[in-house]
């Protein structure tokens, strides 16, 4: 699936664009991290949609450290939207690009609010 079949699949409302970087096309959605950037999504060949690894990146980028019981709170979260995390990568595979879509931005909001733990500490 590319970028632009994605963002045709799913809720107007969830896209803000379809963005490119060389050839990479990646869907841009109108959800944010705490920082205020967009939260984007990349559709890989294989169907499965992803974070390419930005959520926990930038985690890593604002000084949290993804200590073992932070580790468990990341895969809970993830197992409560049916997302995946492989390699810092957070990403799903399933038959309706909406929800799946959906479910990993869920995800990636969730997850990303651990920075506010780090910022209250």
């Amino acid at each position: 699936m590319n970028a632009e079949r994605l963002a045709s699949l799913v809720c107007a409302e969830l896209v803000q664009e379809v963005a490119a970087w060389g050839d990479l096309r990646y869907v841009i959605t109108r959800f944010q991290y705490p920082d205020g950037d967009a939260i984007p999504v990349y559709p890989e060949p294989d169907g499965t949609l992803s974070d390419r690894g930005t959520t926990l990146f930038k985690l890593g980028m604002c000084g949290l450290e993804i200590t073992p019981g932070r580790q468990e709170t990341i895969e809970a979260i993830c197992a409560q939207y049916g997302v995946a995390l492989n390699d810092n990568v957070l990403s799903v595979i399933g038959n309706d690009p909406s929800a799946d879509m959906l479910n990993l931005c869920k995800t990636v909001l969730k997850v990303s609010t651990l920075v506010y733990e780090h910022r209250l500490a």
